[in-house]
């Protein structure tokens, strides 16, 4: 369905309530595929993709294998799995997010979290604090 925006209410839980005002799921998401996970992932996780599988992971900055790059933000919650998981990642804007309900699974300095939210600005996702 191309041109449906879907507006989104930052004070709700669940799926995408990182996401403020209007997004378009046909131009800003598409569905990833992520590597197994020893821990439930929750919405608005910050992902990485391993540029050897082009499996998605939480974020890694001390990673050198793509991992460390940021690639996507989880729409929606997955549990623990043992094998790969088909998923829905916001890739691009235009668009903003509640900084505050972004989750990173792995540690994250304050430089690190910088680069992540400019890679994120780069391709059209606005952090808002």
């Amino acid at each position: 369905m191309d041109g449906v925006q879907k507006v989104v209410s930052p004070q709700g839980g669940g799926d995408g309530r990182y996401r403020l005002g209007q997004w378009d799921p046909n131009q800003n998401s598409e569905q990833i595929t992520l590597a197994p996970t020893t821990v439930a992932l929750p919405a608005g996780t910050q992902l990485g993709k391993v540029t050897a599988t082009g499996k998605y992971v939480p974020i890694a900055p001390g990673a050198s294998d793509g991992s460390q790059t940021w690639a996507a933000t989880l729409y929606g919650a997955v549990p623990i799995s043992t094998g790969d998981q088909r998923a829905v990642g916001d890739v691009r804007g235009p668009g903003h997010v509640n900084a505050r309900l972004l989750n990173y699974v792995n540690a994250v300095s304050a430089p690190q979290k910088a680069t992540i939210e400019a890679a994120m600005a780069s391709v059209g996702i606005i952090p808002r604090y």
